[in-house]
């Protein structure tokens, strides 16, 4: 196959060979691919994250918005119906 190999404790072999070379290369490009694509992820959860962070404060400035309107009551998210709060329906 080409493969050189060591005949005694004397001879030294400088490279590997070309089949070889070239699934090292492969792996190794893969190796990188998944990183990159890991990197990509990791920039989506990051996006992701800061989008929950301004939604949850728009959530809660409605809310307190809300609360000042109609007081301290339960509001039905499906039928906009509002009761008590001390409903326990709710």
């Amino acid at each position: 196959m080409g493969k050189k190999v060591l005949k005694n404790a004397f001879t030294r072999v400088d490279t590997i060979t070309a089949e070889e070379l070239a699934y090292l290369q492969e792996l190794v490009g893969k190796v990188n691919n998944v990183q990159m694509q890991i990197g990509g992820v990791e920039a989506h959860k990051h996006e992701l994250l800061h989008s929950i962070s301004l939604l949850s404060s728009e959530l809660r400035k409605k809310q307190t918005e809300l609360k000042e309107i109609y007081g301290d009551v339960n509001i039905d998210l499906a039928t906009g119906t509002i009761s008590d709060a001390d409903n326990k329906e709710n």
